[in-house]
C-alpha cells in the first residue's frame, strides 16, 4: 500500500484515508472498479508443509492425490479456509458498502515447479525458518487449495452482486497451474504482455469491459474487440 494512504484498516473498517482515496478516484474518473484485494491467504497457509495432508475437490483431479498423507474432506477444508479468508471477505464487504458492485479479479494459481518457487520466493517465506527446512508443499495440494479458495471468494462476490473475473486459461498449463513465464514470484502473476487481453462481459452497474488480468498499465490501449468504452470515455480501470 502507498504509505500516503496507510494504515489500510481502522478496526474492522477501512481507514478514513483509504475511503477518501477510493471515493476521490470514483468522483474524478467514474471508472470501472476492478479489485485485486487479497488472494494470498491460502498460499500462506499451504505453501510450507507444516501439516502433511491432501483433499479431493471437483475439478482438482488434474494432479494426483497423495494417498500417503491424511486425506481431508472438502467440507473440512472449507471450514479451515473460511477462517483464514475472513479478512478477505471483510474487505469485499467493505468495498461493496462503499462503492457498490465491482469486479474482483481471481488470484493466480500456483506454479507447479517447487524449484522455481524456492528460487523466486518472497521475503515473507524466506524469513520463515520452516521454509528452508521443510521446503514447498506438493503442487497438487497447493493447486486444490487455490481452487477451493477461489471458489469461496467467487461465492462471496456473488452474494454481494459483484462480478468475478477468472484467470485467463492461456496463462495456465494443462493441469491448470500458472505457467512460470507468467509468474512474478512464488505467489503473484507478472506483467507479461501475453497476459494482456480482452475479456468482455456485463459489468454492474453498467455494461463495459475489463482489459487486463495482471496489468492495468495499458488497460485502455490493448482492446482489440468490442471494448470501446474505456477509450471512448477516456477511462481506465482502477485497481481498488
Amino acid at each position: 500500500m502507498d504509505p500516503a494512504f496507510a494504515p489500510e484498516m481502522d478496526g474492522d473498517d477501512f481507514s478514513l484515508g483509504v475511503k477518501r482515496a477510493i471515493l476521490d478516484q470514483i468522483e474524478r474518473h467514474d471508472p470501472v472498479v476492478a479489485s485485486v484485494m487479497g488472494g494470498n491467504a491460502h498460499s500462506a497457509y499451504v505453501m510450507i508443509p507444516r501439516e502433511r495432508f491432501d483433499f479431493r475437490i471437483e475439478g482438482g483431479d488434474t494432479l494426483p492425490i497423495d494417498d500417503s498423507v491424511p486425506i481431508r474432506s472438502e467440507e473440512e477444508m472449507r471450514t479451515i479456509l473460511a477462517n483464514i479468508l475472513q479478512p478477505e471477505f471483510l474487505r469485499l464487504r467493505l468495498l461493496h458498502a462503499l462503492i457498490g458492485p465491482f469486479w474482483q479479479l481471481e488470484s493466480p494459481p500456483p506454479v507447479r515447479r517447487t524449484d522455481w518457487i524456492v528460487a523466486h520466493a518472497e521475503p515473507y517465506f524466506l524469513d520463515q525458518p520452516d521454509f528452508l527446512s521443510l521446503g514447498v508443499a506438493p503442487a497438487g495440494v497447493r493447486y486444490r487449495t487455490w481452487l477451493l479458495a477461489s471458489r469461496m471468494i467467487r461465492e462471496a462476490c456473488e452474494r454481494l452482486g459483484c462480478s468475478y473475473v477468472e484467470v485467463p486459461r492461456r496463462v495456465r498449463g494443462e493441469a491448470g497451474l500458472l505457467r512460470p513465464s507468467h509468474a512474478k514470484d512464488a505467489t503473484h502473476g507478472n506483467h507479461h504482455p501475453a497476459i494482456k487481453g480482452c475479456r468482455c462481459c456485463s459489468c454492474p452497474p453498467r455494461g463495459s469491459c475489463w482489459c487486463s488480468w495482471a496489468s492495468f498499465d495499458d488497460a485502455s490501449d490493448v482492446c482489440s474487440r468490442s471494448c470501446a468504452f474505456p477509450r471512448r470515455h477516456g477511462l481506465r480501470p482502477r485497481c481498488a
